[in-house]
């Protein structure tokens, strides 16, 4: 899947390693009722980093869907430092250091950026996503999550991988729309951390994001 996807133009992760174990567990592979024993599988993934959305949200002062906080709420130490190795690892050329809300907002509009390209580079290979979610979105616009997916067969934008994903309602033609929620879910945890707490200047790049992967 990964090389199919990178061979394709998508930005992803590949397999580095698959190791197979004697022991099985009990999976329903196609996710249609049909449970059968398969051998323990482990595959190792390479990628710059493994940063998700998701990581932020750990946090987040309170979720508006669960009304829970997050299990890091208020640690802002540690949110700074993850926020800190991010800009200098992966977005060196974003001058202003994290503490300056401008150089939180540009790092943000890049993230939204390479995510809006990664929806639209699935699209045009007919790539099918099954768990949209923000621990599945690669804070670098990467392709990190192949299980459950699928390919066009032939061309059909209400196409579901699993029926997983049906139970979700993550269909291919949702990607851009799923890809923009999960970045204003991510503009959502840097807005407190944002000294104006200007709500517009976050959620602006999560709305163009599905904009501009529709665009492109």
């Amino acid at each position: 899947s990964g090389i199919n996807a990178e061979y394709g133009g998508v930005p992803t992760t590949r397999a580095g390693s698959c190791v197979v174990s004697t022991d099985t567990v009990v999976r329903d592979v196609l996710y249609d009722g049909h449970p059968i024993n398969e051998k323990c599988t482990v595959i190792l993934r390479i990628a710059p980093t493994f940063i998700r959305f998701g990581s932020f949200e750990i946090f987040k002062t309170i979720d508006r869907m669960t009304s829970r906080v997050g299990s890091s709420a208020g640690k802002t130490e540690i949110l700074k430092q993850l926020l800190r190795y991010t800009k200098t690892r992966f977005y060196p050329d974003i001058t202003g250091d994290i503490e300056e809300e401008d150089t939180i907002v540009t790092m943000y509009r890049e993230i939204m950026e390479r995510t809006a390209l990664l929806a639209a580079h699935w699209q045009t290979v007919g790539f099918c996503h099954g768990v949209l979610n923000t621990d599945n979105m690669s804070i670098v616009g990467l392709t990190i999550d192949y299980g459950p997916y699928g390919f066009m067969e032939t061309f059909d934008l209400a196409l579901f991988a699993t029926a997983v994903t049906r139970a979700a309602d993550i269909r291919t033609k949702r990607s851009q729309r799923s890809a923009s929620g999960m970045s204003r879910n991510l503009g959502r945890c840097l807005l407190w951390w944002s000294p104006s707490r200007n709500l517009t200047r976050f959620s602006s790049p999560g709305r163009r994001c599905s904009r501009r992967s529709t665009a492109h």
